[in-house]
């Protein structure tokens, strides 16, 4: 099979370094099959004045082939290339599988470049222009690092690259909040309790609490339905140990042996043995457990330390006999552990996430006043689920669901349940659902009409301080108006048109909504809406007792209960008192050119 020839743009581009003032090309255009990427060696120079890197070093400019846009990453070549790890920079180790080219990718790239076409973008398109600015970029990055000026004060701080053994995960919910739990304890090490959830790309271990090594609590996380239920055995115990800042060797290089981590420890004046080791007993069952790594990190750099970050370190099988010779003492175990974690032995990383909720819903999320709301969701079909997974995935962390019906296979057509749950029960599946959907939620469910039938629903329903009533009955109206809410509780009623081409809202604090005041509000529109559409255009379900269904597409129902979540929140944050209403209708009646807004009083 012939090799591949790189394309005339490419040839271009690569001839258009050759003006760049510290630039020199050692090795053409390559063809790296593994990659299937090409790439060229070259040697850049500086001038700087520190002096941590060579004046010149060697680098691999891989490149893909696609103008516009093809992607460009520069690496530290094997031969010549810089061997410390910088910020802003990859774990730099020697390749595997005979690459020419090390691991320590550099970041010459723009936080903007996430954002696509919506940034304001210094990184060009063409091929030729984008391969001349990541060089030009590269040499800069040179400099910076030569000078130790990449980690700027008052930058974002950012973890160095932790080389992933990807053989488990690691979880932790960390924030400004639980910073001092166990700083304040006073305690360099101890015990954690973990949950391990199976997901598809493996089981990630969760840990929810943190013990010292007498057994003391000192820290309980706080997570939803789902990882509270998850299993917990002695299997998943591990050893956490606490340092006074981020590990490193060299300037921005994690440990990756022990003997490093060791290294690491005592220059922040700890000592690895009384910190370390022995390890507990708990851990001697034959099984590989985790050592977590925390330590205390700053949101900018050259700031306070605001958060704790762990990072779990998979241990080795340890020795359930202390080496002959010793008793069966601390330093007999000691010994054991020392001869079992020699200084040489590789770190086996995991990749380690902070799943807090301030992470979780870093891309959007509800305002804290509506998020730290208790909803409770009456009606669990289109409307109500679409509206219940936007609440969760906005924010809130609790939910009751209120619905007797069971999932019928006419209802996946614009329902957020899937056939999997054909015959469930629906407030159930939903639950189920929503739990699956965020670390944090907690779902409880009333399969019932409402008002609730059992004192174990009835505690459900009163603790809820948000009701969402998605039935469009009116018996559900009245019996929120009766029932004995939280003084601040709100209730809000959702409902839909003839073909969802409409969304009526009626909400006020639950001491104030009425049933005939939310029906008085809405009749004169419900009315125009039925004169326009009489019964006769309701479609049946298949053959046999006439069983007509509401008529309305799933991109109709999913945008209202986009519209009304907004309105929830809208209404709920301004605290108004007093029955308020709105419209959202279709622009054009026959034609979709976007929804309008008409306050109804």
């Amino acid at each position: 099979m012939a090799s591949p020839q790189p394309s005339d743009a490419l040839r271009s581009a690569r001839r258009s370094l050759e003006g760049i003032p510290g630039y020199r090309l050692l090795d053409d255009l390559a063809w790296h099959n593994e990659t299937q990427n090409w790439f060229l060696r070259c040697r850049l120079t500086v001038n700087a004045s520190n002096g941590l890197l060579p004046s010149a070093s060697d680098w691999c400019v891989v490149i893909e082939d696609v103008d516009p846009g093809g992607r460009v990453s520069i690496y530290p070549a094997m031969n010549g290339g810089i061997e410390q790890t910088f910020p802003h920079q990859l774990y730099n180790a020697p390749a595997k599988d005979s690459l020419p080219w090390r691991t320590g990718q550099i970041c010459t790239t723009t936080p903007e470049s996430v954002l696509g076409r919506l940034a304001q973008r210094d990184e060009p398109l063409s091929l030729e222009a984008r391969l001349i600015w990541h060089v030009e970029r590269a040499l800069l990055w040179i400099t910076l690092a030569s000078e130790g000026r990449l980690a700027a004060n008052g930058v974002l701080f950012e973890l160095p690259d932790f080389p992933d053994g990807k053989v488990l995960r690691f979880a932790f919910s960390e924030d400004q909040g639980s910073f001092q739990s166990i700083l304040n304890e006073n305690h360099r090490s101890g015990l954690a309790r973990l949950r391990r959830l199976p997901l598809p790309a493996g089981d990630t271990l969760v840990v929810d609490q943190f013990h010292t090594h007498g057994g003391k609590n000192l820290h309980t996380v706080t997570w939803g339905t789902t990882i509270s239920n998850a299993a917990a055995s002695l299997a998943d115990i591990a050893k956490w140990v606490l340092l006074n800042s981020t590990p490193r060797v060299g300037p921005w290089q994690v440990p990756v042996t022990y003997g490093e981590l060791r290294h690491a420890m005592q220059e922040q004046e700890l000592s690895f043995d009384d910190i370390v080791l022995p390890l507990p007993d708990s851990l001697r069952d034959g099984r590989r457990h985790l050592l977590l790594v925390g330590f205390p990190i700053p949101e900018v750099i050259g700031g306070n330390p605001v958060q704790l970050h762990w990072q779990a370190v998979l241990l080795p099988v340890l020795r359930r006999r202390v080496p002959n010779g010793f008793r069966k003492n601390k330093a007999g175990w000691r010994m054991a552990d020392q001869q079992t974690i020699v200084s040489d032995s590789k770190l086996c990383w995991i990749r380690s996430e902070n799943w807090s909720p301030a992470n979780s819903y870093a891309r959007g999320r509800f305002a804290p006043e509506f998020a730290n709301r208790n909803a409770l969701i009456i009606g669990a079909g289109a409307l109500g689920s679409a509206v219940a997974e936007l609440l969760v995935r906005g924010g809130l962390k609790r939910l009751t669901i209120c619905d007797a019906d069971l999932v019928e296979q006419g209802n996946l057509a614009r329902h957020t349940l899937g056939i999997q749950d054909v015959g469930a029960g629906k407030a159930m599946a939903l639950a189920t659902r929503l739990q699956s959907i965020s670390a944090h939620v907690e779902v409880a469910f009333i399969p019932s009409v409402f008002p609730a039938q059992t004192p174990e629903q009835r505690d459900l329903a009163s603790a809820c301080d948000l009701v969402v009533d998605c039935t469009a009955e009116e018996s559900t109206l009245y019996a929120i108006e009766n029932y004995p809410w939280p003084e601040d509780a709100y209730a809000v009623s959702l409902s839909f048109g003839w073909y969802v081409h409409r969304l009526y809202v009626a909400g006020a604090p639950c001491r104030e909504f009425t049933r005939d005041s939310v029906v008085d509000l809405l009749r004169p529109y419900e009315e125009e809406d039925l004169a326009n559409h009489p019964a006769r255009e309701m479609v049946g379900e298949g053959p046999g007792c006439w069983n007509p269904v509401f008529p309305g597409r799933s991109d109709d129902v999913w945008m209202m209960a986009a519209i009304g979540t907004k309105e929830l929140e809208r209404l709920v944050t301004q605290s108004d008192t007093g029955l308020r209403g709105s419209m959202f209708k279709w622009v054009r009646e026959n034609e979709f050119e976007g929804v309008s807004r008409q306050e109804i009083d």
